[in-house]
């Protein structure tokens, strides 16, 4: 046999490593829909946050604003004016300084700063929660589109030796979907067993 030649292996075993990238692919397939549905989470919660956070500036201003309000009127009150004229006055930088209160926190329509601040905390969370969900999903992507790769190269190369490889890669990618879709945080101790960070 010459180096030119490949041995080939018997048709019987081409089927099978045909079946076994298929099955590569399916799961490939799944990791990327994972990724993708993680991905596009990820950026709803981040729009919801910017949102809310627009909202919270938004208060910002209007509450400084009356408050700003409420202390030019106060501190323009004549003493000479009459009983009616001042008593408006005091009413209005009354309502005004309820107004900015409830500004800071609106219990009743989840409105206020603090509630505001306590919506885009959890919405980045979510999108934090999101992106770890994407990222392992990608890791398994990768490992799974490289074992169609070396399955393929079996077929190929009539070495046994890229199936051995293609089906390890498989074991990992789909361990990595199973951590990607239940628990991604969990790819930080694994990676800590390996000696990574």
């Amino acid at each position: 046999m010459s180096d030119d030649e490949v041995p080939e292996m018997p048709e019987k075993s081409n089927r099978k490593i045909a079946l076994f990238i298929t099955l590569l692919a399916l799961l490939f397939a799944l990791a990327e829909l994972g990724a993708k549905s993680s991905q596009t989470d990820a950026i709803a919660f981040n729009v919801n946050a910017a949102d809310a956070w627009s909202f919270y500036q938004a208060k910002s201003i209007r509450q400084t604003t009356l408050r700003t309000a409420a202390e030019g009127l106060e501190s323009g009150l004549d003493p000479a004016a009459t009983g009616a004229l001042v008593e408006r006055q005091k009413k209005q930088i009354a309502d005004w300084r309820t107004t900015a209160d409830r500004y800071e926190s609106d219990p009743v329509k989840g409105e206020g700063k603090k509630e505001l601040t306590e919506r885009a905390l959890a919405f980045e969370h979510h999108r934090d929660d999101a992106m770890e969900h994407y990222h392992v999903y990608e890791m398994a992507g990768v490992i799974l589109q490289i074992s169609v790769v070396l399955a393929s190269t079996s077929v190929v190369t009539g070495m046994l030796v890229f199936v051995w490889l293609a089906a390890l890669g498989g074991v990992v990618g789909v361990g990595l979907t199973g951590i990607a879709a239940f628990s991604p945080p969990l790819i930080h101790v694994v990676l800590s067993l390996l000696g990574g960070h």
